[in-house]
């Protein structure tokens, strides 16, 4: 295969696990904000694994896409779920917050075990299976849902981990803490291109953020489906 041609296939395999990876979450925080007394039908719609129900064509296609390409790390997620916080509540407003954060960490699982049975299957090179397209695909689609996991713990509102901390906090100042949601997507976006080291590069004087840390986590989790594959008889 010609390399732009396998770069590109790279690329669509990895945004396409993104896709499938971004509906799980949301099907998931969908899932606890139901089970949470959350009945509304926009909240029933979000139950599905269907990537196209979650809507957020640019933050779950276009975003992932333009990172992936520039960093190379996909970056991105659903539009978030709606839950209706005066009919839950704080506490588990929390509870869907965590929920979402679980799918994520299922998720990536789920893609260690898939890519484990592939390698010790053979549709994946055991040898030199760092050339293998299907490994790129499959390792940097599980490293998504572990980096998102990360971000959506970071308590900056409107991301998961605001919420986490928003049942701890008194209801004036939660109103407060919360005010900077409409602001907080862009700030999140400022925060992940530091963290990954891109915006070192054109300005070295903020630091190279976590970049090594990632990259070390990255190759952590890389191992856990080496070891996976080692299970499976590979």
């Amino acid at each position: 295969m010609d390399l732009p041609l396998k770069k590109i296939g790279i690329a669509a395999g990895v945004i396409a696990i993104v896709l499938l990876s971004s509906a799980f979450y949301a099907a998931v925080q969908a899932t606890a904000a139901w089970w949470c007394g959350d009945r509304r039908p926009e909240i029933r719609t979000r139950i599905s694994l269907n990537p196209f129900a979650h809507g957020g064509f640019f933050s779950t296609l276009i975003l992932p896409l333009i990172t992936y390409w520039l960093i190379g790390w996909p970056i991105g997620g659903p539009s978030s779920i709606q839950a209706d916080d005066r009919t839950l509540g704080p506490p588990r407003m929390a509870l869907v917050a965590v929920a979402g954060v679980f799918g994520n960490a299922v998720f990536a699982f789920l893609l260690a075990v898939v890519g484990a049975a592939c390698i010790a299957a053979g549709y994946i090179d055991d040898v030199d299976r760092v050339r293998s397209p299907g490994y790129e695909i499959l390792t940097n689609g599980m490293f998504y849902p572990l980096f998102s996991m990360i971000m959506h713990l970071i308590p900056i509102p409107p991301a998961d981990g605001s919420r986490i901390v928003g049942a701890f906090l008194p209801a004036p100042i939660r109103k407060i803490y919360y005010s900077v949601a409409p602001i907080g997507g862009l700030l999140m976006i400022v925060v992940m291109l530091w963290m990954t080291g891109f915006l070192y590069r054109y300005f070295p004087k903020v630091g190279i953020g976590f970049a090594r840390e990632l990259r070390q986590f990255q190759e952590w989790s890389f191992d856990r489906m080496d070891q996976l594959a080692v299970f499976f008889g590979a």
